[in-house]
């Protein structure tokens, strides 16, 4: 903090490190005396203050010993917190102003005094933990705080007051109101251990497990060439048998040898496997051939072969392991061809006009061809790179093109100017190079792949199979024999095209390791009906930010809803005597998204969430370290390989290659995706087991639901109240137990009826079930949605206004038993709305009105819900069942509509417009004005409503009926509404 200028300025901001073990620092000029010198008078006030404080005289008070108050003095020993008769009744009037309330209800005590039995009875808010009291002694005035003294003690012993004697509502608030938005924490990142190996070192034979990768297209007529991965250790069942879906129309296969699988290589193959490895991956990356300096480091955590196939390899159902061994000695050939030459031949001094006569003479049936490094076979040219002498850039030869040459017309040009040019004068002309055998048949050349995101979020998945080749084929070149220098032959050009794949199935294959190893770790803690697969594990590890086809988004969503349920029903049952507000206020303690990072941090989570976007420049079976350097906001922080390597946590199976910050939002949406995935796979046993492993507290006991399911008896006159059975029929359902139905539709200002109470507990219930219920419902029937959708359908079908139009459906509001006249008078005018808007009977609860509907009606639709939930010994399904058809039509993808503001927002957005709201008040009315600013005009609207957001609304519904008839228009042109 700054220096400040006073010292009631220095007390006040030194106050905000209240929080345990946190430093206050003040920050002051160094070279300027003056800050220095304020700081000490500061401190020397602060000082004296203090002194003053701890030495005053004190002022001894003067009591009325004619009357024992020991006995009226209630004091708990671990505070020293007292309350005595005069304190107590100011004590229960504050407890009771921190009850749950409402703009037509303030709960207050009620006292009754009963002369002829000389009794004083207290009458609590229906949403207190007691009902009532009664004391009989002394005058009213005693009898008065005597049963305020006796309630002080029985709402200590149920927990309704603290240990300081105040209400349990202001506990945790600092904790709920932790605002962790955009804060950063450090944390390990996890390799698998199975990819780890020590190759560099190998002096004798080496002994690998064996892994087929097999490319499957859909619809291709190409010969894919297949390939094996070599690893130390064996991989983990669950992997071994994976598919994964390219975005290009082919699926890449993982599977294992039929029978051991076992690979045995002697130290030159495993080094001649190594060079093989990292010469085809620089020329993928650099389109250069090169190879690493000898003494160069693989990085130690990832030492892996990816090696070619003979083409008759079955990979299908094969024990032989067929490596294309002479594949590979022909790149290790090439590697010593480029290290030996050093001169280049010039093109003009390597042939003369007998050369060529001769070439012409003895080449007719086009034997060999005269390139760069003189004269060629056929045969080999076909299969080989090249590298073109005047520009140095690399090409892959796919065939001899026998019916062209240097003195055709070139074919397909993109500039119009080529089309009747010659190949001689366009080398000519644009690199002034004078071809010596222009008659010579042209080479069919394609350039060098490059390392692609195949399953990226934007890829199209509808891409025909094989497309990537033909592509490649469709925008080949044509290159003269003689411009052309040899540096790979015999090898065939589509493998560098199917190579161009692996290190992203790499990538996805060490995700789905880390995914397995996590999915190990809880089975050791869960029982064996653990059975989420490992891709549904990877889809929740899998943040956004790594852009690819799947995320934790929809996930995330579920079971964040879940999870609410789950809290939910937990503190209802456990928390029998605490309201509403309580049971919220620990709600949002144990799903808030500090309390879940730190319950994944206890757990490791943070570990493997996969944060980075695939890179092919950061894959370590480079053989070379790498510098991991996040594109996705998230910081890395690097390590020297001594500190990382074989840091290894032996229990989890696991290696740490760096640290790396992580946002502790990001971490909290982790747990609540894992949730989701466990739900979605093995149901709700399986999400509360998960749970549980991770120290959420959701048991619940049979004992706590039997003693819901047979709550108290009601005096037999509350039914005269109340038309039971015309309800039932109504909902479709008839109450074992009608005690749940009559708390469902009372509210707290509702006159006391024979000790019924009100319905601010069953509607913190039903709240969260029905909006678990709904999501699930949305999930399950429309799958393949993309998160926004899913989250713009919950939102529409569960909020208050949807609630509320079904309860005015229903005419629920008849059966309500309150007692505030201002509720009834927006009750009628808002059912008045409703008939008058939609006088159909089948009309739509989802939909935005421009109405404001009272949080009332909405609340009966969510404590019905948590009525029939506890009626039915806490049967989801059954209130699902019963539910849904009175919440139907239910929101679709095809009929979700748009919120007014969020709309105007994307509707100027798109066309480059600025919009700004202004409210002002004018009497009980909010006046908004909405402004929409183009280049050369604007245009606004105003409304008025009795509060902002709905007259917001409608101003943003004006301008749009303005706006989207000129949509087709130039807006910059038009004159302004």
């Amino acid at each position: 903090f700054d220096l400040p200028e006073i010292i009631s300025s220095l007390i006040q901001s030194r106050g905000r490190a209240r929080k345990a073990d946190s430093h206050y620092v003040l920050l002051i000029d160094r070279s300027n005396p003056n800050e220095e010198a304020q700081l000490s008078a500061l401190l020397t006030s602060e000082k004296t203050m203090r002194q003053e404080a701890l030495h005053r005289k004190n002022m001894p008070l003067s009591f009325d010993h004619s009357q024992d108050l020991s006995a009226h003095t209630y004091r708990v020993e671990s505070t020293g917190a007292t309350a005595n008769l005069d304190s107590s009744v100011a004590l229960i009037y504050y407890y009771c102003s921190q009850l749950p309330n409402d703009r037509y209800y303030t709960p207050r005590p009620e006292f009754v005094f009963e002369d002829e039995t000389s009794s004083c009875t207290l009458k609590f808010p229906p949403n207190a933990p007691i009902s009532k009291l009664t004391v009989q002694n002394g005058n009213k005035s005693l009898q008065k705080k005597l049963v305020c003294l006796e309630a002080c003690k029985q709402l200590h012993a149920l927990n309704a007051l603290t240990d300081h004697l105040l209400p349990v509502a202001h506990e945790d608030e600092e904790e709920i109101s932790l605002d962790i938005k955009g804060r950063k924490e450090l944390h390990p990142h996890f390799i698998p251990e199975s990819l780890a190996g020590n190759l560099s070192a190998s002096t004798e034979q080496v002994l690998f497990h064996c892994y087929f990768i097999s490319f499957r297209a859909q619809s291709s007529s190409w010969n894919s060439i297949n390939f094996c991965l070599l690893v130390e250790n064996s991989l983990n069942p669950d992997v071994t048998n994976t598919e994964i879906q390219l975005g290009v129309g082919v699926v890449v296969v993982l599977s294992k040898p039929a029978l051991t699988g076992i690979v045995e290589l002697h130290p030159r193959q495993v080094e001649a496997a190594r060079i093989f490895q990292e010469v085809i991956i620089k020329l993928l990356l650099d389109k250069k051939l090169a190879i690493l300096s000898p003494g160069s480091a693989w990085e130690p955590e990832q030492q892996y072969f990816l090696l070619p196939l003979l083409n008759h390899t079955k990979v299908s159902n094969s024990d032989a392991v067929y490596i294309d061994w002479g594949c590979i000695d022909v790149v290790l050939s090439s590697v010593g061809l480029e290290s030996t030459r050093t001169t280049e031949i010039s093109c003009e001094k390597r042939s003369s006009a007998s050369t060529r006569n001769a070439f012409y003479l003895t080449n007719k049936k086009l034997e060999a061809l005269y390139t760069a490094d003189g004269q060629i076979l056929v045969s080999k040219i076909e299969n080989s790179i090249v590298s073109m002498i005047h520009s140095g850039t690399y090409y892959c030869i796919t065939r001899v093109l026998k019916d062209i040459n240097a003195n055709c017309c070139m074919s397909a040009a993109e500039d119009r100017k080529l089309a009747n040019c010659s190949y001689f004068d366009h080398f000519s002309k644009r690199y002034g190079v004078t071809l010596r055998y222009p008659d010579q048949p042209l080479l069919e050349a394609c350039s060098i792949p490059g390392f692609q995101k195949f399953l990226s979020r934007h890829q199209q998945t509808n891409s025909e199979a094989g497309s990537f080749l033909r592509n490649a084929r469709k925008s080949s070149v044509e290159l003269p024999p003689e411009l052309c220098r040899i540096r790979v032959l015999g090898m065939p050009w589509k493998l560098l095209y199917y190579f161009s794949f692996l290190p992203f199935v790499m990538h996805r294959l060490e995700a789905m390791l880390i995914a397995s190893q996590f999915k190990q770790t809880v089975l050791g803690s869960c029982p064996s009906s653990y059975v989420v697969p490992t891709a549904k594990l990877l889809e929740a590890l899998t943040t956004k930010s790594c852009q690819e086809s799947l995320s934790l988004e929809s996930l995330e969503t579920l079971g964040d809803s879940f999870l609410k349920y789950a809290v939910s029903r937990q503190l209802f049952l456990v928390y029998s005597q605490q309201h509403e507000g309580q049971l919220t206020k620990k709600r949002m303690t144990a799903t808030c998204n500090y309390t879940l990072y730190k319950i994944a941090v206890k757990k490791d989570i943070p570990g493997y969430i996969q944060l980075e976007s695939y890179d092919a420049n950061n894959w370590p079976a480079l053989g070379k370290h790498i510098i991991r350097q996040s594109n996705s906001g998230h910081n890395r922080l690097t390590h020297t390989q001594e500190e990382t390597c074989g840091i290894v946590d032996k229990k989890q199976g696991v290696r740490i290659c760096c640290y790396r910050l992580i946002k502790l939002k990001t971490v909290a949406d982790v747990v609540e995706a894992l949730i989701g995935a466990h739900l979605t796979s093995g149901g709700e046993s399986s999400a509360l087991t998960f749970m549980n492993w991770l120290g959420i507290e959701v048991n619940i006991s049979p004992t706590l639901v039997k003693q819901v399911s047979t709550c108290g008896e009601v005096h037999p006159g509350i039914f005269e109240h109340f038309n039971i059975h015309a309800l039932s029929d109504l909902l479709n359902y008839s109450f074992t137990n009608p005690i749940f139905l009559i708390n469902a539709l009372t509210h707290a200002s509702c006159p006391d009826i024979l000790g019924v109470g009100c319905y601010q507990r069953l509607e913190f219930l039903g709240d969260a079930l029905l909006d678990y219920a709904m999501t699930s419902h949305l999930y399950t029937t429309h799958p393949g949605l993309t998160p926004k959708v899913l989250s713009d359908l919950r939102s529409a079908a569960v909020n208050n206004d949807c609630f509320s139009k079904v309860a005015v459906k229903l005419n629920l509001q008849r059966h309500l038993r309150h007692g505030s006249g201002f509720l009834h008078n927006e009750i009628t005018q808002f059912v008045t709305f409703i008939r008058n808007l939609l006088p159909s009977d089948n009309q739509q609860s989802f939909g935005w009105i421009e109405a404001k509907a009272p949080k009332v009606l909405g609340d009966l639709i969510e404590s019905i819900a948590g009525a029939i939930f506890l009626d039915s010994d806490l049967d989801l399904q059954l209130v699902w069942r019963v539910m849904k058809p009175l919440l139907e039509p239910i929101v679709t993808p095809e009929t979700l509509p748009f919120q007014p503001v969020r709309e105007l927002f994307e509707f100027c957005h798109k066309r480059g417009a600025h919009v700004k709201f202004e409210a002002s008040h004018k009497g009980n009315c909010t006046i908004v004005q909405a402004k929409v600013a183009f280049d050369d005009s604007y245009f606004e609207e105003t409304a008025q409503s009795t509060d902002k957001e709905s007259a917001k609304k409608l101003a943003a519904q004006k301008l749009l009926h303005c706006l989207k008839p000129l949509q087709t228009m130039d807006l910059t042109q038009v004159r302004p509404c």
